[in-house]
């Protein structure tokens, strides 16, 4: 059992082993999901930084996508609803996601996006394109949300379809049976199209069957809690918090009878695995809870970073618990003893903020 266990995360570990499947290309687990991370936040940082210098960023993308479809014009207006200045700017214009629901769009430069993004080696201009891609779906995500406040907090159930190798499938199976706190994986920066029509996915689901296996992804988008953002709030008022993670854009798709919802850098928590009939489900939860907007850009990697995630880490844990705790009690005592833990760090970082503000107030 224990050379199987090692074999297992060897396997599960190794990125081009786990990941190889175009369908879970952006799919992260375990330590990588911080390294991707810390890889990512360098080049939207570089994009950020060079913001004013957008004509020389719209450059580089178009070298990386010489296909894009988007006018260069469009792109140069765009920006932030709450930030921008020029005159021109359209706060209606979502082309970059309305050319990520079609489907040529979507094949020739998203889906190469998404691979570029998975990239350990990808040269530093390409992973800035990728960056600056990225920059301009948040845009459009935050505006929508922004114009159209019913389409934001979004709560709820969605539905993703695959068709996966069967080692991969093993590998999400063995997630769930790891500590509760590391049964997670995350698409960090990336895109996932789901659904809120369980038969869309299964339809998706059911493509290459012959060699692949048909997996649902079955995921509870849940939003922060109240008390715990308030908490994040009294220590930084100005900071935004948007649910961008999670974004139903039917209205903008090509294809609205899917009733499409745009998955952002999303976060799972894998809660359960199993099968109805002849597809496997993995059920899993997500909290809608993102701090990413260019006035929190200063923020990252301080107090504010850290505690922003211990309070998704401890309300994630309570409401994985209260999911699970109907079909899984011993699984709901495990994400109790979790949230405890969590609850503790999280005192250890109000304690940071606190010790933070207190010296910012003696050095004004």
């Amino acid at each position: 059992m224990n050379k199987e266990n090692d074999e297992w995360k060897k396997r599960f570990y190794d990125n081009k082993a786990f990941l190889e499947d175009d369908n879970l290309l952006t799919f992260f687990s375990g330590h990588h999901v911080n390294y991707r991370m810390d890889e990512l936040r360098k080049s939207i940082h570089y994009v950020r930084n060079n913001w004013n210098d957008r004509e020389k960023l719209i450059g580089e993308i178009f070298k990386v996508f010489p296909s894009l479809g988007i006018d260069e014009k469009v792109l140069k207006k765009k920006d932030w609803l709450d930030v921008a200045s020029d005159a021109a700017f359209n706060e209606k214009d979502f082309s970059v996601i309305q050319k990520y629901t079609e489907q040529r769009g979507y094949d020739i430069i998203f889906g190469s996006m998404n691979k570029l993004l998975r990239s350990l080696d990808a040269p530093s201009e390409k992973f800035h394109a990728a960056a600056l891609l990225v920059e301009f779906l948040n845009i459009d995500l935050y505006n929508y949300i922004k114009i159209n406040p019913e389409r934001s907090q979004f709560e709820g159930i969605v539905y993703r379809g695959l068709s996966v190798r069967p080692q991969n499938l093993d590998g999400l199976h063995e997630l769930f049976l790891k500590p509760a706190r590391e049964r997670g994986f995350g698409i960090p920066l990336g895109f996932l199209s789901a659904s809120k029509k369980e038969e869309t996915a299964i339809e998706f689901a059911k493509d290459n069957v012959k060699k692949y296996e048909p997996l649902v992804l079955k995921i509870h988008v849940l939003t922060l809690s109240q008390d715990l953002l308030g908490i994040y709030k009294s220590f930084y008022p100005d900071s935004i918090v948007t649910s961008l993670c999670s974004v139903p854009i039917y209205d903008l798709s090509a294809f609205p009878c899917e009733n499409e919802v745009l998955l952002r850098g999303a976060f799972f928590q894998v809660l359960r695995t199993y099968r109805e009939g002849k597809i496997n489900v993995v059920e899993a939860c997500m909290l809608n809870a993102n701090r990413d907007h260019v006035k929190t850009n200063e923020l990252n990697g301080t107090c504010a970073q850290k505690l922003f995630g211990k309070l998704v880490q401890l309300d994630k844990m309570r409401k994985c618990s209260d999911l699970v705790r109907s079909w899984n009690p011993e699984s709901a005592f495990l994400y109790d003893e979790e949230a405890k833990k969590s609850a503790y760090e999280l005192e250890d970082a109000i304690q940071a903020c606190r010790a933070e503000r207190e010296r910012k107030l003696k050095e004004a």
